[in-house]
């Protein structure tokens, strides 16, 4: 909706001085015409429950401002008469105001700064807005709603990755790449977990059991929300990955950025990986006949006499060996999707040998990383 279209918004957009040559300030929610998102008390997405669900801008709440009957009406109302359609709305906004909206809402001074958006030009953040003004909030709008909010997105996954200096810890997955990048954050270096942020190892099957990836554009989200408050001018630590994790693509430009930048192979000995993957998978460990069924079941590349092998690996309660041979055909799957184009991956800058996946040997080859040329 335009401004001049909004009776209530009577403040006009003022924006805060930011550092444009921090990545924060090339994509910055002032091109949004609204303050940074961490300087609101409360960020309050009126959307439906599923789109919010899909995606939403990290830290929003959620108050779908009508039921599903209500926004039908609604927009039988607006065909009709748009002013019959606003007090009609109106209504319903302020008697739709939960328990749980206004116990949020009494822990908020009443100074307090509130976002509010919609789906769009739907009124839907408009009719918020006014009902959380009249309890006397200082709440600003997002014009455009979230369809302006996720072409901004868009548009700043497009433009940071190629200006980071990405290190990426490569070789065989399993070989403690996730403990030194840990490490390395815990002695100071900055680093993107895509693992934590994709819920996903990053092997070719690498979904964590019992729990459930974000939607794709709700992991774009928070991936630039982790960008933008990274520094571009230090090294950025991450772990290899291929440009899909289970149901997740990383964005392009991202997946072009890490394939192309300055990598370290980490390598470890078969024993030691087998021994970190059953500490890290305690429970397929112990099961290991319903970890081989459920490998069946995600994946339908691994082959029947493969697991056939597999099967009688799990029925014997030869767990080491089962493990080193599921390890083997994750390394064989990674090599073929690495391998499609292998004109753009540079040669490691350094091969990191670690004996062991205890944390001393992890943090001394933090350290050494640190201090290596490239580094």
């Amino acid at each position: 909706m335009d401004s001049d279209q909004n009776p209530s918004k009577t403040q006009p957009f003022v924006a805060e001085s930011h550092p444009l040559e921090t990545v924060a300030g090339l994509v910055h929610p002032h091109q949004l015409e609204v303050q940074d998102f961490s300087a609101y008390a409360l960020i309050v997405d009126a959307r439906p429950a599923q789109a919010f669900a899909d995606d939403h801008i990290p830290a929003a709440v959620n108050w779908p401002v009508l039921s599903d009957s209500e926004q039908s009406e609604f927009e039988r109302h607006l065909q009709a008469d748009r002013s019959q359609a606003l007090l009609f709305g109106a209504a319903h906004v302020r008697a739709n105001m939960n328990s749980n909206s206004l116990t949020a809402l009494a822990d908020l001074k009443p100074a307090s700064r509130l976002l509010v958006y919609g789906a769009g030009s739907d009124l839907l953040g408009w009719l918020c807005a006014g009902a959380l003004r009249e309890h006397a909030f200082d709440v600003d709008e997002l014009l455009g709603g979230y369809k302006s909010y996720r072409h901004w997105v868009s548009t700043g996954l497009a433009l940071l990755p190629p200006l980071f200096l990405f290190r990426v810890l490569g070789g065989p997955s399993g070989c403690g790449q996730s403990s030194l990048l840990r490490e390395l954050a815990r002695q100071g270096q900055q680093v993107l977990d895509l693992a934590q942020l994709a819920v996903h190892d990053g092997s070719p099957l690498g979904a964590q059991p019992g729990k459930s990836q974000p939607a794709q554009l709700l992991f774009e989200s928070v991936l630039l929300d982790t960008l933008r408050h990274r520094d571009a001018w230090r090294p950025l630590w991450v772990t290899a990955s291929t440009a899909t994790l289970g149901s997740l693509q990383l964005p392009g430009e991202l997946d072009t950025a890490l394939q192309r930048a300055p990598n370290f192979e980490v390598v470890a000995p078969m024993a030691e990986r087998v021994k970190l993957w059953c500490q890290r998978h305690p429970q397929d460990a112990a099961d290991p006949v319903a970890w081989v069924e459920r490998l069946a079941q995600q994946s339908s590349q691994i082959e029947p006499g493969r697991l056939i092998d597999w099967r009688r690996l799990a029925l014997a309660g030869e767990i080491e060996v089962l493990v080193e041979q599921f390890l083997i055909y994750g390394d064989e799957m990674a090599s073929k999707s690495s391998g499609a184009d292998v004109s753009i991956h540079p040669a490691p800058l350094a091969t990191i040998n670690l004996e062991s996946l205890e944390s001393s040997p992890i943090a001394e080859a933090a350290a050494r990383l640190i201090g290596s040329p490239g580094g």
